[in-house]
């Protein structure tokens, strides 16, 4: 951040400063010296692992969150648009290279194209339309692509569940 001195200020030995900005008021005292490097400042071993470890749970525990908030998601998708998810799920399991080709190709394309119509003034607005249209259908053919693993779950347990219970678990999974 920002370390601020006021005029009245009167520090008695060294300002080590790592990754912040030093302002100083012109009345204000520093005997000793300024370093701005971080080899300067010797941290304490022990806060470094507890940091490390804080963090680490805390994204394990995100990671947990995100993908039983995708699972939900699919659940949604699966009760609204369950026809639009068969369909596409029967095209991704009978011609599986064809699917990825296309969607792979898509994913090449479609970005350049954006590009080239946001250059233009006019077409921004559509490009950047096209952009959301893009993330959504890739967040579809993610949750079809849950929808037939979790088909293929059931099948493999002789469970015959229904298609939001499908997209699910497969999605999770």
């Amino acid at each position: 951040g920002v370390l601020t001195l006021g005029s009245k200020a009167i520090i008695h030995g060294n300002v080590a400063t790592v990754g912040a900005n030093l302002s100083r008021a012109s009345g204000s005292l520093i005997d000793g010296e300024i370093t701005g490097e971080a080899g300067d400042i010797n941290i304490p071993d022990i806060v470094t692992p507890a940091v490390y470890a804080g963090r680490w749970v805390a994204n394990f525990f995100w990671r947990i969150f995100q993908a039983f908030a995708v699972a939900a998601l699919a659940v949604l998708v699966s009760l609204f648009a369950q026809r639009p998810m068969e369909r596409a799920g029967d095209t991704l399991t009978s011609q599986p290279i064809l699917a990825g080709g296309l969607g792979l190709l898509t994913l090449i394309v479609l970005p350049v194209l954006f590009a080239v119509l946001a250059i233009t003034i006019i077409l921004a607005p559509v490009s950047l339309l096209g952009l959301l249209g893009m993330g959504i259908a890739l967040v579809f053919g993610w949750l079809v692509a849950g929808a037939v693993v979790g088909e293929r779950i059931g099948r493999m347990l002789n469970q015959t569940w229904s298609a939001p219970l499908c997209a699910g678990i497969g999605t999770l999974a």
